[in-house]
């Protein structure tokens, strides 16, 4: 893929500015149209958004507000809305069910609305957990909601963690192909690759039809404090760390991934930077890591 080909989306966590999910509120400090405008001008082609993010607009300028920031999205220039973040949904708890039902309820609207190509969501943290996965129910679960997001014209995009009930590209693999094609699939973030040591060329040949979404950030060589932890504060800009950003990147053309390319940069010191500055460290910092991979003859 030639570097001019390549598009950027900014996930919800790289313009948020002083905000992150271990604080009280995850919501961003920002007006949803700053930021709009900010990753426009950026020269992203792509951006995401907390369901809290959403809810807030709503609060602020009421109830034309999706409407709204999907034409402040054209008008910037972008062609891409990704939506975060769902969990719970294969939950046997009922309250958190209920919760999750709830907000699945509200992110289908939204996208809707928005028209975001997918929505995030994830599987429980493992160690949380009493009982042992059930992989067949979650499977079945996940084409439940990915028959939702098709009704309204949206995707359902499975991160896989590894401290999670999804913790590798296997399992993964396992859960969306029960899924309606076209319904929804895997995303696949560097960040998270590098720290569960995953074998890549699972996805060479038909499995990387299954992977719909790709996410970047580096990492240091030994984590800083617990996996939360580092991928909270810790994580690096593409080609500043040891994750080798460049052979992801061919990893992830080999296996025909081609789609917009997500940035998720979690950091202190990118919450300590302005929005505008740390929008410019992230574009510039990964077009690095593309012209560096296209180099190498990806």
């Amino acid at each position: 893929m030639p570097v001019t080909d390549v598009k950027l989306v900014s996930a919800a966590w790289t313009s948020a500015g002083d905000a992150s999910p271990l604080y009280e509120s995850p919501a961003s400090p920002l007006d949803i149209f700053d930021r709009v405008e900010c990753v426009g001008r950026a020269g992203f082609q792509g951006i995401g958004f907390l369901d809290v993010d959403l809810r807030v607009a709503l609060e602020r300028h009421g109830a034309g507000a999706m409407r709204k920031v999907r034409e402040a999205v054209s008008r910037a220039g972008m062609e891409m809305v990704e939506l975060e973040y769902l969990t719970g949904w294969y939950s046997t708890d009922p309250v958190e069910r209920k919760a999750s039902e709830e907000k699945l309820e509200f992110l289908l609207s939204c996208a809707a609305e928005l028209g975001a190509r997918h929505i995030k969501v994830g599987t429980s943290i493992a160690a949380l957990q009493t009982h042992p996965p059930d992989y067949d129910q979650i499977a079945a679960e996940f084409a439940r909601i990915c028959e939702a997001a098709q009704r309204v014209g949206t995707k359902m995009a499975l991160e896989l963690h590894p401290w999670a009930h999804a913790c590798t590209p296997e399992l993964g693999l396992g859960v969306v192909r029960a899924a309606p094609s076209g319904s929804g699939g895997l995303m696949i973030d560097s960040w998270q690759a590098y720290r569960g040591g995953w074998d890549l060329s699972v996805f060479e040949g038909q499995s990387g039809a299954h992977v719909i979404a790709v996410e970047l950030a580096d990492a240091r060589r030994e984590p800083q404090g617990t996996l939360l932890e580092d991928t909270v504060n810790h994580r690096q800009y593409c080609g500043e760390g040891d994750a080798d950003i460049p052979t992801f990147i061919a990893a992830m053309m080999s296996a025909g991934f081609g789609g917009f390319w997500g940035i998720e940069m979690l950091s202190s010191e990118h919450r300590a930077t302005s929005v505008e500055a740390a929008l410019k460290r992230v574009r510039d910092t990964t077009m690095e890591s593309f012209a560096r991979a296209s180099c190498c003859g990806s």
